[in-house]
């Protein structure tokens, strides 16, 4: 049990780490562009790990899997952007 708090509290470490750090994205012979939503996908991803591995429920069916990742998704847009994809 000691292993698996350790791990939690690793996780956690790397969400708090993730969370708004600036990557640098571009292609070659494009701009460049500086965004936080790396760092938040990253930390919201992770925290989703951790809340699973505190109790928390998860489906396996097709549904259940798309509303992991549009929680995801859209904790990292607001976090970066201030708001959601549909502008709230």
């Amino acid at each position: 049990m000691r292993e698996m708090e350790e791990v939690r509290e690793h996780l956690l470490a790397v969400v708090r780490a993730a969370h708004g750090r600036i990557a640098k994205l571009g292609c070659e012979g494009s701009e460049v562009a500086y965004t936080t939503l790396v760092g938040d996908l990253i930390a919201w991803s992770l925290n989703y790990a951790v809340d699973v591995m505190d109790g928390c429920q998860i489906g396996s069916e097709p549904e259940d899997l798309d509303d992991v990742i549009d929680w995801i998704a859209q904790g990292a847009l607001v976090d970066t952007l201030g708001r959601d994809r549909d502008g709230r």
